[in-house]
C-alpha cells in the first residue's frame, strides 16, 4: 500500500516524517546528470540560525533513502535539519535516482563504463560546487558512510583544492585498504572475479530492477524462516554478521527494498584491484 516505506521514494519519506525536501539535478563535466537532494533547517525546532551545507554521501550502491529510511527519531537528516544544518544528499551515477545523462541512454552498455574513479573525481567535485554555488556558503561539512568515505579520500589525494572546501570530514565505516583476508574481503574478492567472468567488459549495471522487485522482496522474503535466511545470506556474507545478531526482520526487508540502487560491474571489478593489490 501507499504507506508502505518500500513504496515511497526519498521525497515521499521525508513527506510522511513531516519534513521539506527538495530535488535537484546536477550534470557533471563528463556528462552525467545526477540527482542531489536538499533538506533544510526544520524551522519547527528551537535552533533557528542556519549553520551551513552538510553533505552525506551512503555506501556502494545506496541512495538518499538509506538516510530518512525508518523516521524521524532514527534518521541522521532529520537530526541534522533539527540541529540548524543544510542537508544535501548526492545519489552518484548508476543508482535509480541519477541514470540521466546529456547525450547516453543508461540502457547504452557505455554509460556504465565507470569506477571508483569517476565516483570521486567527476561526482562529488560536481555535488560539491552546486551546493556552494546554490548556498553561497564558501565551505561545506561532509559524512561518508563506507564507500562514501573512500572516494573523498580519493578525491581530496587528487584534487587537493577541495580540501579548503570542506570544513570536517566524518567517515563511518571507512575503506581504505585491503590488508587483512577477513570474510568482508574473501566476499569482496569472489564477487569480483564472478564479474569478471559473466561480463568481461565489466559494463552491466547491479543490479536489474523494475517496479516488481521491491514488493517481491517485501513479501517472500517475511513468509518464513527458510525464506529470511535466503534473504539475509548475502548480507551476513558481506557485513561478517552472525546469525544470532542477524535478523532478517521486516525493517531489514524494507531496507532491501531500497538497497542495493545500482552500480557499474566495473565499480567492483576496482575493488577487486584494491583487494589483490592489498591497498
Amino acid at each position: 500500500g501507499g504507506d508502505k516505506f518500500y513504496a515511497l521514494d526519498f521525497i515521499g519519506l521525508t513527506d510522511k516524517a513531516g519534513y521539506k525536501s527538495e530535488w535537484h539535478n546536477v550534470t557533471t563535466k563528463d556528462g552525467y546528470i545526477l540527482s542531489l537532494f536538499r533538506v533544510p533547517p526544520n524551522p519547527a525546532s528551537n535552533n533557528t540560525q542556519n549553520k551551513g551545507p552538510f553533505y552525506l554521501q551512503a555506501a556502494l550502491g545506496g541512495t538518499g533513502d538509506l538516510w530518512v529510511l525508518f523516521g524521524q527519531n532514527r534518521s541522521l537528516v532529520y537530526s541534522l535539519s533539527d540541529a540548524g544544518y543544510d542537508v544535501w544528499i548526492g545519489n552518484l551515477r548508476g543508482t535509480y535516482y541519477s541514470r540521466g545523462h546529456t547525450n547516453m541512454s543508461a540502457h547504452d552498455k557505455k554509460y556504465w563504463d565507470f569506477s571508483l574513479d569517476e565516483y570521486a573525481l567527476q561526482d562529488l567535485p560536481a555535488f560539491f560546487d552546486y551546493i556552494i554555488n546554490a548556498t553561497g556558503q564558501p565551505q561545506l561539512s561532509y559524512i561518508g558512510h563506507s564507500l562514501g568515505s573512500t572516494i573523498i579520500l580519493m578525491l581530496l589525494s587528487d584534487k587537493p583544492e577541495y580540501n579548503s572546501k570542506l570544513s570536517v570530514v566524518i567517515h563511518f565505516g571507512t575503506v581504505y585498504e585491503f590488508k587483512r583476508w577477513d570474510i568482508t574481503r574473501i566476499y569482496l574478492y569472489l564477487l569480483t572475479e564472478f564479474f569478471k567472468i559473466i561480463v568481461p567488459g565489466g559494463l552491466v549495471k547491479y543490479p536489474i530492477q523494475n517496479k516488481l522487485v521491491p514488493a517481491f522482496i517485501y513479501y517472500f522474503c517475511l513468509i518464513n524462516i527458510i525464506t529470511k535466511r535466503l534473504c539475509g545470506y548475502p548480507f551476513e556474507l558481506a557485513l561478517g554478521a552472525d546469525r544470532e545478531e542477524f535478523d532478517v526482520s521486516e525493517e531489514f526487508v524494507t531496507l532491501m527494498c531500497h538497497y542495493p540502487a545500482g552500480t557499474s560491474s566495473k565499480v567492483f571489478q576496482h575493488y577487486g584491484q584494491l583487494i589483490r593489490s592489498g591497498n
